[in-house]
């Protein structure tokens, strides 16, 4: 959908009686969550996600009341799809991959520049252009604009932003550098954003942090500790975290 068609919905709606919020505020929210599609680096106008867009007005159907939760789990993409994209099992263990340092600095950077790939074998997935590539058909990162020879790609919305983020989550628990009792944070986020109590979560933070950094990571040094804080922040949804 474009922007002129989601407001043409919420008109339908709402002149059959059935659609009661703030026109205003729900488009605002629509954007910022649904919006933000280029499928070609000539195109001049973003595109909404339509099946978020239905969810949307399913959900306000007849309510005076906002959704709780404006993501369908229908619309999730499942991490087991590109778990072996982004991992290599061996001897020692599972450790991440040159795919996902691409995924870290889109989520860190929220920009990845690379050279959109049309067609590749299956097999040659795991190299990082056509991984890239890969996600942009997936509808996870879209056409930004250009940058000398290459593409900019970025995050579309906050929807996708999610996704992403859970990934990097899951990807650090695959290759063991954080516990499964690091949800205990969900909590003490909850406590850090409405009572100010910031001292358990920040501490919890930091210990996960050095706990799972590898030779690799401190290499990596601030990018590595940006994804890793985003991925940890992204368990609460008390807040929105956003790219400098």
């Amino acid at each position: 959908f474009t922007e002129k068609d989601v407001s043409a919905i919420i008109d339908y709606y709402t002149s059959v009686g059935v659609f009661h919020l703030d026109k205003k505020e729900s488009m605002k929210t629509m954007k910022k969550w649904y919006d933000g599609y280029k499928f070609s680096k000539r195109a001049k106008e973003t595109m909404y996600n339509t099946d978020m867009i239905l969810y949307y007005i399913t959900e306000a159907y007849d309510s005076e009341y906002y959704p709780d939760n404006l993501i369908d789990d229908n619309c999730k993409t499942d991490y087991n799809k590109f778990r072996h994209f982004t991992t290599i099992n061996n001897a020692g263990g599972t450790r991440l991959n040159g795919n996902f340092t691409a995924l870290e600095k889109i989520v860190t950077d929220g920009y990845i520049d690379e050279n959109l790939v049309t067609s590749f074998p299956y097999e040659q997935v795991t190299k990082s252009n056509n991984f890239v590539s890969l996600l942009f058909y997936f509808g996870l990162i879209t056409i930004d604009r250009i940058i000398m020879d290459r593409t900019r790609f970025t995050i579309p919305n906050e929807t996708i932003k999610s996704f992403l983020n859970n990934f990097i989550l899951k990807g650090y628990f695959d290759a063991t550098k954080i516990k499964d009792e690091t949800y205990t944070l969900v909590s003490h986020l909850s406590e850090m954003m409405f009572y100010g109590k910031w001292q358990a979560a920040i501490n919890l933070i930091s210990k996960t942090i050095a706990e799972g950094m590898t030779a690799r990571d401190k290499i990596e040094g601030e990018r590595y500790v940006q994804a890793f804080l985003k991925a940890q922040l992204g368990l609460s949804n008390a807040m929105i975290v956003t790219s400098e």
